[in-house]
């Protein structure tokens, strides 16, 4: 990805967003995993179905928001800023960089 400004930073912003999503399908895949095949008896039965089936859409729904995240950090990497933008008069220099925050 080409990138204007620090390019680590948006990086390691994908990144961490992409392991993100890999913890997530690894704990829904963990939950399909442990619950194929399972009978459930009881009163409870139908709720217990019920919300491990939430479960799973909660877990695809948020790796879907993250997928989207990671495309906003990339769109967000490679686009130059308006020629006319200043920074913030209350924006002070990084000590390493010399960018404003």
């Amino acid at each position: 990805m080409t990138t204007t400004g620090s390019a680590a930073t948006w990086t390691e912003a994908e990144d961490a967003l992409r392991r993100l999503i890999s913890q997530l399908a690894a704990v829904d895949h963990h939950l399909r995993t442990g619950t194929t095949g399972l009978h459930w008896r009881g009163p409870a039965a139908g709720r217990f179905a019920a919300r491990t089936r939430n479960r799973h859409t909660e877990l695809e729904q948020q790796q879907e928001n993250l997928r989207y995240l990671v495309s906003l950090v990339r769109a967000a990497a490679t686009t130059q800023p308006h020629p006319t933008t200043q920074p913030h008069p209350t924006t002070r220099p990084h000590a390493k960089t010399g960018a404003g925050r």
